[in-house]
C-alpha cells in the first residue's frame, strides 16, 4: 500500500480593511518543485520588471496554494481561482498575502514536530492581518 501526502492548509483572515473578514486558505505544503518555482518567480518580481512577472506570481501562487475562501459577490460565493484571484483582491494585499503565504511555506521547521519527523497535520489559523 502507498503513502499520500495530506494536504494541509493554513488560513490567512483579514482583521482590516476592506477585505476584513475575508478568510483564505493555502496549501501548506505544496510541493518542492512547486516551492522553488515560486521563489524564483518572487525574486524575479521583486526586480521591478513590469508587472507581468507580479501578476505571473499571483497566479501560479493560487494555481498551486490557493485551497478556498469565503468570497462573495452579490450573486453569491466567486470561485477560487487563480483568475478570480487577481480578479477581486486588491494589488496590495494580494501582495501582501503572497508574500506572508511563501513566508509561512518557507519556515524551516514546525514546533510541534515529534523528533521522529511527524508534523502536525492540523490546520493552523492565522489571527492577525496578512503583511
Amino acid at each position: 500500500m502507498g503513502y499520500t501526502v495530506p494536504v494541509r492548509t493554513r488560513e490567512f483572515e483579514f482583521q482590516d480593511g476592506d477585505l476584513k473578514g475575508l478568510v483564505v486558505a493555502f496549501r501548506a505544503n505544496p510541493a518542492l518543485d512547486d516551492y522553488f518555482d515560486l521563489v524564483e518567480l518572487a525574486d524575479t518580481a521583486a526586480k521591478g520588471k513590469g508587472l507581468e512577472p507580479v501578476r505571473h506570481l499571483l497566479r501560479e501562487v493560487a494555481r498551486i496554494g490557493l485551497v478556498s475562501w469565503n468570497l462573495e459577490n452579490g450573486e453569491g460565493p466567486i470561485p477560487a481561482t487563480p483568475e478570480n484571484f487577481t480578479g477581486h483582491i486588491p494589488p496590495l494585499d494580494g501582495v501582501r498575502l503572497v508574500s506572508r503565504y511563501l513566508s509561512e511555506v518557507g519556515r524551516l521547521a514546525d514546533p510541534k514536530a515529534s523528533a521522529a519527523g511527524k508534523r502536525s497535520a492540523k490546520p493552523r489559523k492565522s489571527t492577525s492581518p496578512p503583511s
